[in-house]
């Protein structure tokens, strides 16, 4: 969702929405999609969007939840980040993320004991707009043994990004972290560390470590194993969550512009125990069409469960229920 100019009062889940209206948007772009959106509406809703998060950046240069509370480190870095990623395609002040980037570094400064995967995202950030300071990326790369999965692969894109040869060294150590099988592939978190809350982040810890393998190991066999693994735990139109679905929104465009599987046409027929119970034809053009929902009754379906017949050319299909 992004923010409206009809939108009356802003709560701190905005930011994290109109984040997920940047990827989802630069994915448009990216993947060379017909958006659903014309572009006037969309630039008019992105600009508004925009100037509220102008509206609420503290006077000491950083972002909280809201407009009159502390500013905090996971917030400011995840809305200079944005920020950064929108200048790709819309017009954003300058200066506004320079006074973010400022007060991310004094916080560094004030918290040489950062929690390690929480530094790690704010190293990434000032990396990805700008830069950031040799020492914060030494220091993120020495306190490699207490990250996470999500933390690595952060540290590991902060790295890229500073054109830093430890990218891919961080790549290979994430790849034999990975939990995979036959089909899948897929690496775990437990806990929120940059919203310091438990919680299931298994769905953002493997979107990021595909950014980062498609980046350093683009050859890696577990690219489309791990697409696999996020396409079926998808919850209904999304991820878990806004945040976690513009992580996943990212790393999924990341491979889809490296693949280029939405060039393809494919054609694809659905079984029930053997029984075909339809057949539908996928061009480029279909990325915004609705699901295909096809009615089993319980008769049909039995003990198996549906199965799909795609054409060789790759593709994900999301089978549910």
């Amino acid at each position: 969702m992004i923010i409206s100019p009809a939108t009356h009062g802003l709560h701190g889940a905005d930011h994290v929405q109109l984040y997920a209206g940047f990827d989802r948007h630069q994915a448009i772009d990216k993947l060379h999609l017909k958006s659903p959106i014309d572009r006037r509406t969309l630039n008019d809703m992105v600009s508004a969007g925009i100037a509220r998060l102008y509206s609420f950046q503290h006077d000491d240069g950083g972002w909280g939840w809201w407009q009159d509370d502390p500013s905090r480190v996971f917030m400011t870095s995840y809305v200079v980040s944005g920020l950064g990623q929108a200048k790709a395609s819309w017009e954003v002040d300058n200066n506004t993320i320079e006074k973010g980037r400022n007060w991310l570094k004094a916080a560094l400064a004030a918290h040489p004991n950062m929690v390690a995967d929480l530094r790690a995202y704010l190293v990434y950030a000032l990396a990805t707009t700008g830069g950031a300071p040799r020492e914060s990326l030494d220091k993120t790369w020495e306190s490699r043994g207490q990250l996470s999965d999500e933390g690595l692969a952060l540290a590991g894109l902060a790295l890229d990004a500073a054109g830093d040869g430890r990218a891919k060294e961080a790549a290979s150590l994430l790849e034999k972290k990975v939990k995979t099988n036959d089909t899948d592939a897929y690496w775990t978190g437990s806990y929120d560390a940059l919203m310091e809350y438990r919680d299931d982040t298994s769905d953002e810890t493997t979107a990021l470590a595909v950014k980062l393998l498609v980046r350093q190991d683009r050859a890696s066999g577990l690219l489309p194993k791990a697409v696999q693994w996020l396409g079926k735990h998808r919850s209904g139109d999304y991820w878990d969550s806004t945040k976690q679905t513009a992580m996943v929104t990212g790393g999924l465009t990341d491979y889809l512009a490296l693949s280029g599987e939405l060039a393809n046409s494919s054609d694809v027929e659905v079984l029930v125990n053997g029984v075909s119970m339809g057949k539908r034809h996928y061009g480029p053009g279909d990325s915004f069409t609705l699901p295909w929902r096809i009615r089993v009754s319980a008769a049909q379906a039995g003990s198996g469960g549906p199965r799909h017949r795609p054409q060789e050319r790759r593709r994900h299909y999301v089978l549910g229920r």
